[in-house]
């Protein structure tokens, strides 16, 4: 959402349309990692997500599932906010 391409054409540069949306939906990091161990043997040629540009090749694949078992999201986020208030 918010790109003018059907397949992404460099990953950095896509970052800024999916990041917040990963971070905010994303249940934590671990189900994260969980996922890329899973789907990382397999050989897949593009991923398509339901909302967004395509990620085509096995290169840009590679980056996309290497980006989400290193981010921080969900309840990554939340829990350093949980403090009792200083005394």
């Amino acid at each position: 959402m918010g790109a003018d391409y059907r397949v992404v054409p460099d990953f950095g540069a896509h970052l800024q349309y999916m990041t917040g949306f990963h971070k905010r939906y994303m249940v934590a990091n671990r189900i994260m990692r969980l996922w890329a161990d899973m789907v990382r043997p397999l050989d897949i040629e593009i991923i398509a997500p339901q909302h967004g540009a395509l990620f085509k090749g096995k290169e840009m694949v590679a980056q996309f599932i290497d980006w989400c078992a290193d981010l921080e999201c969900g309840v990554d986020l939340v829990s350093p906010l949980f403090k009792l208030p200083a005394a």
